[in-house]
């Protein structure tokens, strides 16, 4: 069976279009921050680290690294 029948046809005024080059680096960096600091408190539960663990301003520093690139963000985590 072809996924396509899965879907039904959508509403007008029910999606809007999103053009991912026109997001603004503000929502880029946000979004990347939110996403580390859920998975690093992740982390943290699974290894007993420390409250302090990872510190604001290293959190900082791969939002910095990472925009606009969440790729980088999902990639790295699993190195730490």
């Amino acid at each position: 069976m072809p996924i396509r029948l899965g879907f039904e046809p959508m509403a007008d005024g029910t999606y809007q279009n999103l053009i991912l080059h026109d997001v603004s680096k503000a929502t880029i960096d946000h979004d990347i921050d939110v996403f580390l600091k859920h998975e690093f408190e992740r982390i943290k539960a699974e290894r007993r680290l420390p409250p302090t663990w990872p510190d604001a301003k290293d959190i900082q520093h791969l939002v910095q690294m990472a925009a606009p690139l969440f790729i980088f963000a999902a990639t790295v985590l699993p190195l730490l």
